[in-house]
């Protein structure tokens, strides 16, 4: 199995998104993400089925694969060496994209709502490291910003932004 996904990288059809590693207080869970240069084909290939839904397991997950490819895909076309990854800790604490050394940390949510518990992750992420911007990036159109600094914002807005040069240099 191993193979399989060396020769997709090799063709670059897929990327792996390693885990964060870094010393700290919390067990981390430590095993890569597996994604494909595509949406459409790793939607075709879903045994759940082909179409997606709003609110289903299916549709975040091709929700966070579109966001984490626009990065990717921002870094390349800058030519910037940044290394991607994700944080998620043993007892279920999760960061979608760490990008860089903290320099961003962005949790990715298909809701149209952003909840208090959406932020969880990033708060738990907040206590360890200092994190140089954090984001949820959803379907929600209302941009705000909490106390501790969470900005909440539009994914239509994130994109432009991104590829403005607002977010990563």
């Amino acid at each position: 199995m191993r193979s399989y996904y060396q020769i997709l990288k090799d063709t670059l059809l897929g990327f792996e998104m390693p885990a964060w590693r870094k010393k700290q207080k919390r067990r981390l869970v430590e095993a890569a993400k597996f994604y494909l240069f595509d949406i459409g084909v790793a939607n075709y290939l879903n045994p759940e089925g082909h179409r997606v839904e709003p609110g289903s397991d299916s549709y975040g997950r091709a929700f966070e694969h579109f966001i984490i490819n626009e990065i990717r895909a921002y870094l390349s076309y800058r030519q910037l060496d940044t290394p991607l990854c994700y944080w998620r800790t043993s007892s279920g604490f999760e960061v979608d994209l760490v990008v860089g050394d903290m320099n961003l940390a962005v949790e990715i949510k298909s809701t149209k709502e952003i909840r208090r518990g959406d932020l969880k992750g990033l708060r738990a992420l907040a206590e360890e490291h200092r994190i140089g911007r954090s984001f949820v990036v959803s379907r929600d159109k209302q941009r705000r910003k909490t106390a501790d600094g969470i900005e909440m914002i539009h994914w239509p807005e994130f994109c432009s932004r991104l590829w403005q040069g607002d977010f990563l240099k």
